[in-house]
């Protein structure tokens, strides 16, 4: 199904993209102290660290 160091990578994708969305999050409430627009800059902070990641995974596969 998947190699192991593929579960690897995606688990780390997602664990960085959590830790990017979180400070993300944090730092835009903390900036203005409105919910709705901490949780949407985390989410989309979120978001393009995995689109980033699978756009290096993909590039990572081709070269090999």
């Amino acid at each position: 199904m998947f190699a192991p160091l593929t579960v690897v990578w995606i688990a780390l994708s997602f664990l960085a993209a959590t830790m990017v969305g979180v400070l993300a999050g944090v730092l835009a409430w903390l900036d203005d102290r409105r919910l709705a627009r901490a949780v949407l800059v985390g989410g989309g902070a979120s978001g393009g660290v995995l689109v980033f990641a699978v756009a290096a995974g993909a590039f990572l596969t081709d070269l090999g």
